[in-house]
């Protein structure tokens, strides 16, 4: 196992002492002129952009070109502004559940530090890991730090890992809510499906004031869809790209909640950052800790994981 230790500990870094730290990434400037860092698997080519505003994934690529992940044509990159699209990452809180006056909470619009980049030839995994410091103005979350780690695993997979601390100095317990907002990218959402544990899940409906529903078979999208399944406890969930065959796995550990998410026809055109027919193109399945809230002990931390490994299709798939 080789690591960099990156010593860049400020919100606001020297850009060029970091490019000059590792060979395993670099950081660029985004489309908006903000920072952004590219890891490269040194072995199999795969890459990932992480911008280092909201310690956001986009333009995942695998070894043979294939990009597993939406990002709208349109998204702003700017400051304070997510991009629409990759994997925002929803903490302290999901939606409106939590104390933060922003939907999602801070995490995915806050500055994060670059601290090591690993290159595992034994598991043929290189990572990058960055670090959110306590963010002034929240005080529901003044003793807590983050930090997040993105690793290319072989040719096509891609883990992404949060871990939450809570300080010794702590006096009670740090209470959050999260998750993984992950925007897969389909060919056509009419023939993408939606395949595993969520058939088995009941789940709290966003477009009924969350009202509980009993667990049923959903395939295929026919219209809006934003729901919070409850117990998927990490077991696997397959987007299926019906015109392409291609199969994207998702699992996870420490986040046993999916919130599955096409915002469709008329929302789609209320987002700005969304082309009107953008919601053809991705649908979101992200491992979360919503029902419960996830419970740290002064001096303790929390971890959750996603894991997504990407097939690529030999043949267009019917629909089940």
């Amino acid at each position: 196992v080789t690591v960099s230790v990156l010593y860049c500990v400020s919100a606001r870094f020297n850009r060029k002492s970091i490019m000059a730290t590792s060979d395993l990434f670099e950081v660029v400037n985004n489309a908006g002129g903000m920072p952004m860092a590219v890891l490269t698997h040194p072995r199999t080519g795969a890459k990932v952009n992480v911008h280092l505003q909201g310690a956001h994934v986009e333009g995942w690529v695998t070894a043979t070109g294939a990009q597993p992940l939406y990002t709208s044509p349109a998204t702003l990159y700017k400051e304070g502004k997510a991009v629409r699209g990759g994997i925002p990452v929803c903490w302290p809180q999901f939606s409106d559940l939590g104390p933060c006056p922003a939907s999602h909470g801070y995490a995915r619009v806050s500055m994060w530090d670059p601290i090591a980049a690993v290159d595992d030839a034994k598991r043929d995994a290189v990572s990058l890991t960055l670090r959110l410091g306590i963010v002034a103005g929240a005080p529901d979350f003044d003793t807590a730090t983050a930090e997040y780690t993105v690793t290319l695993v072989g040719a096509s997979g891609l883990e992404l890992s949060l871990r939450v601390s809570n300080s010794a100095n702590a006096s009670t317990p740090l209470e959050f809510t999260t998750a993984l907002h992950t925007y897969f990218a389909v060919s056509d959402i009419a023939s993408a499906r939606v395949e595993g544990v969520l058939d088995e899940c009941v789940y709290a409906d966003n477009l009924e004031k969350r009202a509980m529903k009993p667990a049923a078979v959903i395939r295929t999208f026919e219209g809006e869809v934003d729901r919070i399944y409850h117990g998927s406890n990490g077991a696997p969930i397959r987007v299926v790209d019906g015109a392409t065959g291609a199969v994207t796995t998702v699992t996870a550990t420490g986040l046993d909640d999916t919130v599955l998410w096409n915002p469709w026809i008329e929302k789609a055109k209320a987002l700005a950052d969304l082309p009107d027919d953008g919601y053809k193109h991705f649908v979101c399945v992200e491992s979360a800790a919503v029902k419960n809230k996830v419970t740290v002990a002064p001096g303790a931390s929390w971890t959750g994981t996603q894991t997504v490994a990407y097939a690529a299709g030999g043949s267009p798939t019917s629909k089940m």
